[in-house]
């Protein structure tokens, strides 16, 4: 099984990968920039992604310019998402549907983080 990160703090994710991989998952983390190209040539069976700016929009403004990360993704690789984040509750609903899929999932960053991300990565 292979998971994607999706951060643009590396140093952030250690634990949490190291748990991972030691449960045989393969691991690959990257940058916001270089996310799509990585679910492509990768192709994860999970995406783990931080928050950008303001939730997964890209868009601290909320000018008309929003991107839903979940939904690029989801446009080249069908796969669970978890927003894994110091504060996951910033995700903004724009398409409640996909939101609300039981496919995504939000788990908060913390000091037991990397144990709740493995077990809801294992179901």
């Amino acid at each position: 099984m292979k998971a994607l990160f999706i951060d643009d703090d590396f140093d952030s994710l250690t634990p949490a990968m190291t748990k991972i991989t030691s449960e045989g998952l393969s691991c690959e983390c990257v940058k916001f920039k270089n996310a799509m190209s990585s679910v492509d040539g990768f192709q994860p069976d999970i995406v783990i992604m931080d928050l950008m700016n303001v939730g997964a929009t890209g868009d601290p403004t909320g000018s008309a310019g929003k991107r839903l990360y979940i939904k690029d993704i989801w446009e080249h690789r069908f796969c669970p998402v978890i927003f894994y984040s110091a504060n996951p509750d910033l995700v903004v609903e724009i398409e409640t549907k996909k939101l609300n899929h039981p496919f995504i999932s939000k788990i908060k960053k913390g000091k037991n983080s990397k144990d709740f991300l493995n077990k809801k990565i294992q179901k």
